[in-house]
């Protein structure tokens, strides 16, 4: 079923989105990671303010976030948080129990590696 009301969600973001059905995903990307976590938060705060004037929610508890890098960044993530609403989000790899994340059936890892496919 088609949703006309959510083809403008676009207009909501200044990032990149990729929607299915009833999953979106919003990715950006920065060359340092506290500029990255600064954009994330600034666009997940317009994608709220977008679903609030949709009458449509965000399922906070289900919403979590990746951060993908090489292998040899070891940023320190543990400072660093992303919430919704007041509410703070998942880390995957890094605050919660999943190591990937699936957009379109693809498992990416925070290291980019295929492990999770051909295994």
């Amino acid at each position: 079923m088609f949703f006309p009301h959510v083809n403008d969600i676009g207009n909501s973001c200044q990032c990149n989105i990729i929607s299915f059905v009833d999953d979106t995903t919003l990715y950006t990307s920065h060359s340092d990671i506290n500029g990255s976590y600064s954009i994330a938060h600034e666009q997940l705060d317009n994608l709220f303010t977008w679903s609030c004037a949709s009458k449509l929610g965000l399922n906070e508890g289900k919403t979590k976030y990746g951060v993908i890098k090489p292998s040899y960044m070891r940023p320190n993530l543990a400072r660093l948080n992303i919430t919704i609403t007041g509410i703070q989000l998942d880390g995957i790899g890094n605050k919660c129990n999943e190591t990937c994340c699936k957009i379109r059936g693809i498992q990416i890892v925070k290291h980019l590696t295929w492990n999770g496919h051909i295994n």
